[in-house]
């Protein structure tokens, strides 16, 4: 019997690129029973686009638009949920700027699982032909590293399925069964690190699997050539972005916090430390009118993710109050 297979959506004003992944979506070799469409309110015409390409009333397709932004975390809350009310066996993760190959679903080969798997993952791969290693790998509770990672690699593809720890919701496909055990994706997350949590949660339940044969295209430009670093970005953003840097190391610095023994958490709080003295005095030497804000944003994102708590309005507060 063939597998049935939710497919999860987030999208946030990226109409062109949701377009692109719904199409690619909708010629899967392997039918879809449904597309979990989430709209984290959108304000650049996404709804209308939809309206005009029929989307809104395709029958393959159930959307759903949020009455404010709840950044990846909460949209793939919600999508999961409802994905899972239509009692799929499958849920395939992913966001709109990714756009699987018309033979992806088929390359992963759901129906020949084991019992022990909970998660099968495709390979993504940039827009220059690479493949995303940032997107796939190991979980080492145990390392001091600040984000406990270790990422895929070339050496690693054999072609044939690779056991790996985590993948980012690039592509991912979740077992029902195991997602019933745990809870949902963690919304109060917002952004960044939700993905890497859950699957770190998930791989205790079964294994996970990463299908080298099943491409999903990423147009993610942070990820172009295969490497993305997982500590904070060292460059000067512009201010008005500057509030996305929040969430990745308070939600990382949790993450880590919570896995780890007791003397690991002391050398990753060490760890995290430096960094904000690094940051801190990066933003200094850039001696702008924002200075003093770009350090206290950074500082409240370790004290904020070593208390657990998870005030996403913080940067607004911070950079513009």
């Amino acid at each position: 019997m063939m597998e049935k297979v939710v497919a999860v959506v987030v999208t946030f004003n990226r109409k062109a690129l949701l377009i692109e992944c719904l199409a690619a979506l909708l010629r899967q070799s392997c039918p879809l029973q449904k597309i979990v469409l989430i709209d984290n309110a959108s304000t650049d015409g996404t709804h209308e686009a939809l309206g005009e390409l029929g989307h809104l009333s395709h029958p393959s397709i159930d959307y759903h638009r949020l009455s404010s932004n709840t950044g990846g975390a909460g949209g793939f809350h919600e999508g999961m949920k409802r994905g899972l009310a239509l009692a799929p066996d499958w849920l395939w993760l992913m966001d709109d700027d990714a756009e699987p190959a018309d033979d992806a679903l088929e390359q992963l080969q759901l129906g020949q699982c084991q019992d022990s798997t909970v998660a099968v993952a495709c390979m993504p791969v940039g827009t220059d032909g690479v493949p995303q290693w940032v997107h796939r790998g190991w979980h080492d509770p145990k390392s001091s590293d600040l984000v406990g990672l270790t990422h895929l690699s070339q050496k690693d593809l054999i072609g044939t399925p690779v056991q790996i720890g985590f993948a980012s919701f690039v592509g991912i496909c979740v077992s029902a069964r195991a997602a019933r055990q745990i809870d949902l994706p963690r919304k109060e997350f917002f952004i960044h690190f939700d993905d890497y949590e859950y699957c770190i949660r998930l791989g205790q339940l079964g294994d996970l699997w990463l299908m080298p044969h099943s491409l999903i295209l990423h147009k993610d430009a942070r990820t172009a050539g295969g490497a993305i670093s997982g500590s904070v970005t060292r460059q000067v953003l512009k201010y008005d972005r500057l509030w996305l840097t929040y969430f990745g190391p308070r939600n990382r610095l949790w993450m880590r916090l919570h896995q780890a023994s007791l003397d690991t958490r002391i050398k990753v709080l060490m760890a995290e430390s430096a960094e904000v003295l690094r940051h801190c005095a990066g933003a200094l030497r850039h001696r702008d009118d924002h200075m003093f804000r770009r350090c206290l944003l950074r500082i409240f994102s370790f004290v904020d993710g070593v208390r657990g708590n998870f005030d996403n309005e913080r940067p607004r507060k911070v950079l513009f109050d």
